[in-house]
């Protein structure tokens, strides 16, 4: 066999980076590949054919690169390239379940082996005019000759679908957060031909964009809270979608449902409602806020108050599609520390340091928590004052919010306006002594009656007598003082008969008139 020398050139260099020409030895002597030729478009020609005017236009024109799913199928039986697959190693089922199966990767060395098989054409060479990979070699009289050896038909790639969509993060804050990256992505990973979209869920997506090839998702301000949803659709039509939920961030207290807790504190449970910039209460729906104070323990006009509030990193509350809280909040004091009598002027507290009502505000504020993050904001959205309040009605108050308690007063009772009436009474005539075996006679002795308000209203009054009595008498239910015959004057003490608060009164209780002369002196 007589030894040719084939030169390699490609039919177009447009966008196309090309390597050397590799020099092919055919030839009963050694057969090499001077480089590893990647898969291009290339012609052959013998170096001594003049090409035809339709060859030439045919090297000319652009070819498509092969797609990784490109098939080869092989010519006839009995054509040169099959009765060259005769002489390689590999079947044609290999060839084509190798291509099919890793694509170019495996073509490229295979085509090799072709080239090296000291193989008269060569299969590399495609002219899209009619789908056929042809090569051009000389005959044994020095014609051109150009077989049709196979043929490269394009495939579409085999489909894979999607099965699920998943987002980077399940719900996220409007006005979103610094830096927010936000994607969406299909699985499988290996899905074919992907687009993404968003679509209306509860809210129309007014202020969300989604990159259809990326899956990169924006999402403005004035974004309504609620759900869209995102769908990931394959090539094949094959389909997934996943809602992301929105949330808006409240802005003030709209009502409050309160009530009393009962038991040993005055307050209750308060569970408000929120508003949020859109107007709509559902947009708040997963939103989460918690509560903070500028300080735990206050000075008090009821004493120092030591407040039991959420501690930081706490759950807080949850916010429900109404903008409701999940759980209320207790906003209650101690019954055992309210005590009446510091506010009410009386005997034991002569000048109090300050009147009914009285009360004090602790200021909670309110946070909200930002999304994907869980990062509790820095600034409250809203301040709400906690007033605790003993009124001058016997009851105690607890404001919240739109909201309120109030609850009848049960601490000590407390005494004022103290009097008696008469305040100043004469003495009792001596108390009549009893003959021997003959009955005493009846003690006419002068009365005052002694009086005093207690708070509550439905207290105990218990009625004493404060240091020496002067012969006098008291009931102490009723507050009726027996007046004894020594002059001079007496306190009574109205109190629960424990306790400190109390109140008193004085009476005088002045010498009997004299005798007037010629009047007889009174039978004891």
């Amino acid at each position: 066999m007589v030894a040719r020398r084939l030169r390699w050139r490609p039919l177009s260099s447009a966008r196309l980076v090309w390597q050397p020409a590799a020099a092919i030895l055919l030839g009963p002597g050694p057969s090499r590949v001077s480089e590893r030729v990647p898969l291009q478009h290339w012609a052959v020609r013998a170096d001594r054919s003049p090409a035809s005017a339709t060859t030439a236009a045919r090297e000319r024109a652009t070819p498509a690169p092969f797609g990784v799913t490109d098939a080869l199928v092989l010519g006839t039986a009995g054509s040169p390239v099959a009765r060259l697959l005769q002489r390689l190693p590999l079947s044609t089922s290999q060839v084509l379940g190798l291509q099919r199966s890793v694509g170019n990767a495996v073509m490229v060395p295979t085509l090799q082996r072709l080239a090296a098989a000291r193989a008269i054409e060569r299969p590399d060479a495609y002219h899209p005019a009619d789908g056929h990979l042809r090569t051009q070699a000389d005959d044994a009289n020095g014609q051109r000759d150009l077989h049709a050896i196979s043929r490269l038909q394009r495939q579409p790639k085999a489909s894979v679908s999607v099965t699920g969509i998943t987002l980077s993060a399940a719900k996220v804050s409007v006005p979103p957060e610094a830096g927010l990256n936000l994607t969406a992505s299909a699985k499988p990973s290996t899905a074919t031909g992907v687009k993404f979209s968003v679509s209306k869920g509860s809210v129309s997506p007014t202020g969300v964009t989604i990159d259809a090839a990326t899956g990169a998702m924006t999402l403005s301000a004035g974004q309504p809270g609620g759900t869209v949803r995102i769908t990931a659709t394959a090539d094949d039509g094959s389909s997934a979608f996943q809602e992301i939920r929105i949330i808006e961030k409240p802005t003030t207290v709209a009502s409050t449902a309160a009530s009393s807790q009962g038991g040993g504190v005055y307050g209750g449970q308060f569970t408000h409602t929120f508003t949020d910039a859109s107007g709509t209460p559902s947009g708040l729906e997963g939103e989460n806020i918690n509560e903070q104070f500028d300080s735990l323990s206050v000075k008090t006009a009821f004493g120092q108050f030591a407040l039991k509030a959420n501690t930081a990193g706490s759950p807080g509350w949850g916010l429900d599609s109404t903008g409701t809280m999940a759980g209320p909040d207790n906003v209650t004091i101690d019954k055992a520390t309210i005590d009446v009598g510091r506010f009410i002027t009386s005997a034991s507290n002569p000048s109090p340091a300050q009147g009914l009502p009285a009360g004090f505000t602790m200021v909670q504020h309110m946070r909200a928590r930002s999304f994907p993050s869980g990062t509790m904001d820095a600034t409250a959205f809203t301040d709400i004052n906690h007033l605790r309040t003993l009124t001058d009605h016997e009851t105690f108050t607890v404001n919240a919010g739109a909201g309120q308690t109030e609850d009848v007063y049960a601490g000590p009772a407390a005494y004022t306006n103290a009097a008696a009436t008469p305040a100043s009474v004469a003495a009792s005539p001596p108390k009549p002594k009893a003959a021997k075996g003959v009955p005493a006679a009846t003690w006419n002795r002068n009365r005052v009656q002694v009086t005093a308000d207690v708070i509550p209203g439905n207290g105990s009054k218990v009625f004493s007598i404060v240091g020496p009595s002067l012969g006098c008498d008291i009931d102490a239910s009723t507050g009726l003082l027996l007046v004894g015959s020594t002059p001079g004057t007496i306190k009574v003490k109205i109190s629960a008969g424990r306790g400190t608060n109390f109140d008193e009164v004085a009476i005088t209780i002045t010498a009997p008139p004299a005798a007037t002369p010629g009047q007889p002196t009174p039978t004891p």
